[in-house]
């Protein structure tokens, strides 16, 4: 399967960015996994005949992070912990956005990619590499991937609540699905 070559701008209206965090700790039957979801991303995607060519910049706001979905807790999420979760999310990554530029890509063979770059979050770079497939859909290509970051790596304390009784994961998962038009 291929790719059209060229550049696309792309946007939630492409495609989902999604983050999904685990819980742990001696109160953890009470708080929450969730699923998160960015409605302010942009990404520029260079797709070149010869993958080493290609591209990838990337732009998330996370005050734009949304729980979508919450599994688990002694009770359901409400929207007065949503927006709590907002301001907490605020509070750990600051007003910077994450950022990613790809360093290379790599064809693993016609339907899997790697693209390995410097993620910045908090004002902070680390090298990650996002294993992507692709599956066709109609005229596009579906690509979907997932990438886990700890967040102490980027200098990032997980949320705790209960004096440290209940806490987010230290390791999340980025989850990617964008469509891009096939040649």
């Amino acid at each position: 399967m291929t790719i059209k070559p060229g550049t696309y701008n792309l946007g939630p209206s492409d495609g989902k960015l999604q983050v999904r965090t685990g819980r742990q700790g001696m109160a953890s039957k009470v708080g929450h996994d969730l699923t998160l979801e960015a409605s302010n991303w942009k990404a520029t995607v260079t797709v070149d005949a010869d993958p080493a060519r290609s591209e990838v910049t990337a732009t998330v706001e996370p005050r734009s992070l949304e729980v979508v979905a919450a599994t688990g807790g002694a009770k359901p999420v409400s929207e007065k912990d949503k927006n709590d979760i907002k301001k907490n999310i605020a509070g750990l990554l600051g007003n910077n956005s994450i950022t990613f530029q790809s360093t290379s890509v790599k064809a693993r063979d016609e339907n899997n990619v790697a693209v390995t770059g410097d993620l910045s979050i908090a004002g902070q770079s680390r090298q990650v590499t996002f294993d992507l497939s692709m599956k066709p859909d109609g005229s596009t290509a579906r690509l979907t991937g997932k990438v886990p970051i700890v967040q102490s790596n980027f200098g990032v304390k997980p949320f705790s609540a209960m004096m440290g009784a209940l806490k987010v994961k230290d390791e999340v998962e980025v989850d990617l699905d964008v469509k891009l038009p096939l040649e």
